[in-house]
């Protein structure tokens, strides 16, 4: 994908993207249209996968990726970059983006879902009393608005016997990095129908996000 978007420009004569041909009748097309249909792919599929902020960032030919992330565009995802690459270190987590004004309210609730900050994987297995310093869902396209609830689906999934009231903030980070490990675990509890009320208002990509291993 990065291949094909790298030859994308929002200028139509430097836009290399529309020289290829995907259908044999396709020179018949108003090459404004095609440009704006083929504008609405790239967001689409960008945004199915997301991308990790910090390896973007860090390659210059992965750029032209964030103009086609949601809530940015072309001059929004170019401030972004410079704003990025003058802090000279990884962002940390998605609240550092809002805390440090890096993106203003209205694009961070619009991109973040779709940007990953991905936990290094000497930290994915921290012992308790750094445990709580990461956020494990920062690395799925899980939004925000729904952290909360999704961590309570994970500790109902992984701690079935305890209580709701029982389940402390630990045990959720916990039960987050158990499901992230094993996600056959939370699939099969949701397709078996023994979480129906669990899951109510979550939508199934949030699902399909959080058993999705980030290995």
């Amino acid at each position: 994908m990065n291949e094909i978007l790298n030859l994308w420009s929002p200028i139509m004569v430097e836009n290399q993207a529309l020289n290829i041909n995907f259908h044999p009748l396709q020179k018949h097309i108003n090459r404004a249209r095609l440009m704006d249909v083929l504008e609405e792919v790239n967001i689409q599929m960008l945004n199915s996968v997301g991308v990790d902020i910090n390896m973007v960032i860090d390659h210059e030919h992965m750029h032209n990726q964030l103009q086609f992330l949601s809530g940015l565009g072309p001059r929004k995802a170019q401030k972004l970059i410079q704003k990025l690459k003058s802090r000279g270190k990884a962002i940390n987590s998605r609240m550092e983006v809002y805390e440090q004004k890096i993106l203003d309210k209205k694009c961070f609730m619009s991109s973040i879902g779709f940007i990953k900050v991905r936990v290094p994987l000497e930290k994915r297995h921290a012992d308790s009393n750094e445990m709580h310093n990461i956020e494990y869902l920062d690395q799925t396209r899980i939004h925000l608005r729904q952290y909360d609830k999704m961590k309570e689906i994970a500790g109902y999934c992984v701690f079935q016997n305890q209580n709701k009231e029982d389940l402390d903030d630990m045990k959720k980070h916990q039960a987050i990095l158990e499901l992230l490990k094993n996600p056959d675990k939370l699939n099969q509890m949701v397709s078996l129908g023994q979480m129906n009320d669990q899951v109510k208002g979550i939508g199934q990509r949030d699902i399909e996000d959080l058993t999705k291993t980030t290995e």
